[in-house]
């Protein structure tokens, strides 16, 4: 008698509805089987409980059975989801596995499911995927978006890396192996989300060039974010991940820099510019070298009044006076001439242990600036340069 029940009330729920907007099928029986449920249009919405639907093609042909011996299955095959106008899929508390198959799904979600392991194949188009609590296995997934909350991991392998991976309060139970999975299309990067994750060593990252951390989504403290870079660096540092730890120390850098503010975004750019975050000390010769050489190309145009109002070098000076007895009113003769003049002058500046404070001549505020910016950075060069010979 209750089956002849449940088959009336799942009819009337396919007749009633608008425009067939919703279709839900719940067990009440130990032992069901309904089959050849037909739906001229496709539903909006499907919730399943603690059984199994079956989809083929682009018409709706269900075939709802209940549990037997506590092991519960959901299969998809070759059903277009976007297309029939079934957008969102919730599964809560099944078991055993679920498993599609050329399917489009605008949104799933899986709710306290036990043991359960979840598969898609390689045509599978997977929008959004939440995973809310219980104990999950995922295999081949192709979800765009995945989100696991308060849920226990025990496995998970992709066909491609979602665009937006979130980890929250999320427990494996076992090493999860990410190195197989693909990249992005268009060498996209995945956007990792962690939070509240006890047991970072068991996540293993083989290439993060494929990941960036990423916290805008949650309302951190600073110190959260700081554990949760520290014990990925760890993570790394024992597997003797060096390209890994490089990619993710250099973010580590770069996000305590910008908590400085404005003046740490600009120290920032200079830390990377200047050395890419001490992960290539020889870049400082060439640095360096570029410059001295842009002081000397600024200097250039500048020389005369430099000698005249800055710097007055006294040799330099007397030079100059015969440069320009020789060629007189020959301005481009005199510019090419003083070429290597202003080069020595610049060198003398930059790479001098000590300006000669007599012969600064602080008429001009701007100039007098301008060549104690050049002697100052000069300096740090040498010490970077100096450091770098010791430490070699």
């Amino acid at each position: 008698m209750i089956r002849y029940w449940i088959l009336v009330n799942v009819l009337i729920q396919l007749i009633s509805c608008d425009g067939y907007a919703q279709l839900r099928y719940e067990t009440y029986a130990d032992s069901l089987r309904l089959d050849s449920i037909f739906a001229r249009t496709s539903p909006s919405n499907v919730i399943i409980r603690d059984g199994k639907i079956e989809f083929d093609n682009s018409d709706i042909h269900a075939s709802f059975s209940d549990s037997v011996e506590n092991m519960y299955v959901a299969n998809f095959d070759n059903f277009d989801m976007i297309e029939s106008h079934v957008k969102n899929l919730r599964f809560v508390r099944t078991k055993k596995g679920i498993g599609f198959s050329e399917c489009k799904i605008n949104s799933l979600s899986i709710v306290e499911s036990i043991n359960l392991q979840v598969s898609f194949d390689e045509y599978c188009i997977v929008d959004s995927a939440q995973i809310f609590g219980g104990d999950i296995a995922m295999v081949s997934s192709t979800a765009r978006y995945l989100y696991f909350y308060e849920s226990t991991i025990r496995h998970l392998d992709f066909v491609t890396l979602p665009r937006t991976l979130t980890f929250s309060n999320t427990e494996f139970t076992s090493e999860v192996l990410l190195s197989r999975w693909t990249t992005l299309p268009s060498n996209e990067v995945c956007i990792l989300r962690i939070r509240s994750v006890e047991d970072l060593t068991k996540l293993r990252i083989d290439d993060y060039r494929k990941f960036c951390l990423d916290f805008d989504w949650y309302d951190f403290e600073y110190d959260e974010k700081v554990d949760i870079y520290t014990r990925l660096l760890k993570n790394f540092k024992s597997r003797n991940q060096t390209l890994n730890y490089e990619k993710l120390d250099k973010e580590f850098q770069a996000f305590k820099l910008k908590e400085l503010g404005i003046f740490g975004h600009v120290l920032n750019g200079v830390t990377r510019f200047w050395w890419d975050y001490g992960y290539k000390k020889h870049q400082v010769l060439l640095r360096a070298f570029q410059l001295n050489i842009f002081f000397f190309l600024v200097n250039l145009f500048f020389y005369p009044i430099l000698l005249s109002r800055g710097y007055q070098l006294q040799k330099f000076v007397e030079i100059d006076f015969e440069l320009q007895k020789k060629f007189g009113h020959k301005k481009l003769l005199l510019f090419l001439a003083r070429i290597p003049y202003v080069f020595l002058y610049t060198g003398y500046i930059f790479w001098g242990w000590k300006l000669d404070l007599h012969s600064i001549q602080i008429r001009n505020v701007l100039l007098f600036g301008f060549v104690l910016l050049q002697y100052l950075t000069g300096i740090v060069c040498l010490g970077y340069i100096f450091n770098l010979v010791v430490t070699k």
